[in-house]
């Protein structure tokens, strides 16, 4: 972990304030990275947000696990335009009660979105019934201005489903209304289902990759892993998406990974291919 990247670019009123204000035509889509797996995306009017966390992580001695504070507080998220967050599985860093909650409860008709075996979670933090959509595998979710949000199946380490056969953890395939298409991986390894099916998809116009792979000694301290920084390089050449942007190797502490092993892959081994490490809070434009 290095020390400039626990700083936020942008934060508070001035990140409020461009999430709620950017406008653009809709060949033009505007993405921010909020930390770990934190992401906003703007397109053509609508603002959604994918895991994020905007309260303290704690430990059980009430000491914080994060590097870095939250950019400002779930009420003042809510207050953005913000219409749908998407959460991708059960982990306080994907899914925060602490967040969502406050952030359904400020505003009536934002809608959570979660894997359908995270429902009572959603409910039990207090988000209101009617704003909780239960998320399933390869089912569609159509937003009001077109965009389309599709789930699939993300194997954290391994592919689980609950006693129905619902997914316990998502990724999210997100085409906006203008065309654009948004791979928001969540936490996941690399499977043969996972390269196959980002591979029938094709026309990715940016991948949102966590890199912070897995190791025995997390592992022994119950830390589930992901891809790793190779891992997420080979992926987006697989899945030809014309931009990667690594994440998931920020925010908690003993569980990072420094992006610029990544950048070093990236270069040696995929040349002229796009990828960009964003700092926190900031704006990134995407085009067709």
């Amino acid at each position: 972990m290095m020390e400039q990247q626990t700083k936020w670019y942008k934060q508070g009123g001035d990140l409020l304030n461009e999430l709620s204000n950017t406008a653009f035509p809709e060949e033009i889509a505007a993405l921010w990275y909020l930390g770990q797996s934190g992401f906003a995306l703007k397109a053509k009017g609508t603002l959604v947000f994918f895991d994020p966390v905007f309260a303290d992580l704690q430990n059980k001695d009430g000491t914080t696990r994060r590097y870095y504070p939250a950019p400002f507080a779930p009420e003042e998220a809510a207050m953005t335009g913000v219409s749908y967050v998407f959460c991708s599985h059960d982990h306080k860093d994907h899914l925060q009660p602490e967040t969502v909650a406050p952030m359904a409860q400020a505003k009536p008709n934002l809608k959570i979105v979660v894997p359908a075996p995270s429902v009572e979670k959603a409910l039990s933090a207090g988000v209101p019934e009617g704003q909780v959509i239960a998320a399933c595998a390869e089912q569609p979710i159509v937003l009001p201005d077109g965009s389309v949000c599709t789930p699939i199946p993300s194997a954290h380490e391994e592919y689980e489903t609950d006693e129905k056969g619902d997914q316990k953890a998502l990724s999210y395939i997100f085409q906006t209304s203008g065309g654009m298409k948004i791979f928001h991986a969540g936490d996941t390894v690399i499977t043969p289902e996972l390269t196959e099916r980002l591979r029938r998809e094709k026309s990715f116009t940016a991948a949102l990759l966590p890199i912070n792979g897995a190791d025995y000694k997390r592992r022994r301290r119950g830390v589930i892993g992901n891809m790793n920084s190779r891992e997420a390089a080979d992926l987006s050449a697989d899945m030809d998406a014309d931009l990667v942007i690594p994440c998931h190797y920020d925010m908690v502490f003993g569980n990072g990974e420094n992006p610029l092993h990544f950048a070093e892959y990236m270069q040696t081994y995929y040349p002229g291919r796009r990828f960009h490490i964003m700092a926190l809070g900031e704006r990134m434009l995407l085009t067709q």
